[in-house]
């Protein structure tokens, strides 16, 4: 599985707990989860993500859903890519966002296609996509994943475990794994925190059209800070595209000592070129009359012996004056927006479907959920077509800016 393990410092400081917000959330894939993910990070300090569904060469856009999150990831299709070209779906990947303030206080343990484990402080964060029964071998892979994620702690110190994720099983149903996992949390001292969900109604992840339900998102914590939990609660939101609901756990951890003679750094506001609000024939123009006065080093094609060092030099100048010669053209034609303003393409029509999602989505909550009849119906058109425009949206926007 290529487990990767790094020492850990234990010599730092602890102050009093601190009250952080955990959150669960299976995307569902990328596209599906992400904005619904942004949202989620407005008020959650650690967010353990499963299934999106990222390419290893595509794992950089996790770090797009928020500046003030630092993101570690690993992706479930190395072995598939290897091998040639992806053919049906993508599949699988795990990520674990921390926020920034936190973040430098972790470090990456290990992670593997099915799980990543970080320390922080004292204790030890453990995101995991356990195996549903259709997979291929499902206990073994699934008892595989479990032994794996054991080695690691073996070989590290810590004083508690937080573990969370899709874990494919609920505890209320006796299965073909109940044993391996009883026997895993005994080994770790780890007890479920679903005794402490707020509703009644204990259902994670729900399938609309297949007319199932089931309780398999969880966290899971030491035994030691089951105490220290004050809240578990199920988000069922209109906004949420995916079939899976976010799980929030408040949990008090132990923190860093805090340095009040420090001054916290200033967080740098980066910038980037709007290009739909560009004036484009006026930076056609404007680029072709810069770019028209560079020298092209000919000498270079004409040329059979050349200095090696006179030739970086010509390239080095050729390249350089192109790209000033582009900025210039940019600067006066091209707006520039901050960074993280992702959706510059959000417009009254998507408001007025996501308005219109969250408006059906709670009446029929307050219908008692119904899976058949009007309210049913109406609730699954909304979502259906709100999940349609954003696909339009961003299909539109690639092809101008692409």
């Amino acid at each position: 599985m290529g487990l990767q393990v790094n020492a850990v410092d234990y010599d730092t400081p602890y102050s009093m707990a601190t009250c952080l917000n955990f959150v669960t959330y299976n995307m569902h894939g990328y596209n599906q989860g992400f904005y619904y993910l942004q949202q989620l990070c407005s008020s959650a300090d650690v967010l353990f993500v499963q299934e999106h569904w990222l390419p290893p060469c595509g794992l950089s856009r996790l770090q797009n859903v928020s500046d003030d999150f630092v993101c570690f990831c690993s992706s479930a299709m190395n072995n598939v890519i290897d091998r040639g070209i992806l053919s049906g779906r993508p599949f699988g990947g795990v990520a674990i966002l921390v926020r920034s303030t936190l973040a430098k206080h972790c470090r990456l343990l290990c992670k593997s296609e099915r799980f990543i484990i970080l320390s922080y402080c004292d204790s030890v964060f453990i995101n995991v996509y356990l195996p549903c029964a259709s997979v291929k071998n499902y206990v073994d892979v699934y008892c595989d994943t479990l032994a794996d994620i054991s080695a690691v702690l073996s070989s590290c110190t810590y004083q508690s475990v937080v573990f969370g994720g899709d874990m494919n099983y609920d505890f209320s149903a006796a299965g073909a794994v109940s044993t391996l996992l009883s026997n895993f949390m005994s080994s770790l001292k780890l007890a479920p925190t679903y005794t402490h969900l707020c509703s009644s109604r204990h259902e994670s992840y729900r399938h609309i059209s297949l007319q199932a339900s089931s309780l398999i998102d969880h966290f899971l914590v030491s035994n030691s800070l089951l105490d220290a939990v004050h809240r578990v609660e199920i988000v069922d939101d209109g906004c949420n595209l995916s079939d899976h609901m976010p799980v929030v756990m408040l949990l008090s951890l132990q923190g860093p000592v805090r340095d009040n003679n420090t001054n916290p750094s200033k967080k740098v506001d980066f910038k980037r070129l709007r290009w739909d609000k560009a004036d484009l024939s006026g930076y056609y123009k404007c680029s072709y009359e810069h770019l028209s006065h560079i020298s092209v080093p000919t000498l270079l094609l004409t040329c059979d012996h050349i200095h090696e060092h006179l030739a970086r030099q010509q390239i080095d100048s050729f390249y350089s004056d192109i790209v000033y010669a582009l900025h210039c053209a940019a600067a006066s034609t091209v707006p520039i927006g901050k960074a993280n303003f992702f959706k510059f393409w959000w417009d009254q029509e998507c408001q007025a479907l996501k308005d219109e999602s969250i408006s059906k989505h709670c009446t029929w909550k307050a219908a008692g959920r119904p899976r058949d009849g009007p309210i049913a119906a109406a609730m699954r058109k909304a979502k259906y077509e709100y999940k349609l425009l954003l696909r339009q949206k961003k299909f539109s926007v690639s092809v101008v800016l692409y």
